[in-house]
């Protein structure tokens, strides 16, 4: 929501039942990209508003953001992923190219 309480964006979650590993969270949200994009319809999802999707490291690596148009992702990082030379890079590339970044879950 905005400061006027207007909804500004939709986050799209996966749900992680049982098994919480990287592995899982990476297929989960492959398969919410997937669904997304081609079952519905991110415009459908969230009625032309910005998206905001949790990247895993092997996501950001692979440029799974850019099956996405920047105008529309958010792309979500866990405040827990270790900020390396090569997350930094793949981060780097996504601003370069105008893709909006947002840390989720951030604890100094």
């Amino acid at each position: 929501m905005d400061g006027n309480g207007q909804v500004f964006a939709y986050e799209l979650l996966c749900q992680e039942l049982g098994d919480t590993t990287g592995a899982h969270r990476e297929r989960a949200t492959a398969r919410l990209l997937s669904d997304a994009i081609q079952s519905v319809g991110l415009d459908t999802l969230s009625s032309k508003r910005p998206v905001f999707i949790a990247f895993t490291r092997d996501l950001l690596l692979n440029n799974a953001a850019q099956l996405v148009p920047p105008s529309v992702l958010v792309v979500s990082v866990r405040g827990d992923l270790r900020a390396d030379a090569e997350v930094t890079a793949a981060c780097q590339q996504l601003i370069a190219k105008g893709y909006a970044l947002a840390i989720d879950d951030f604890t100094a």
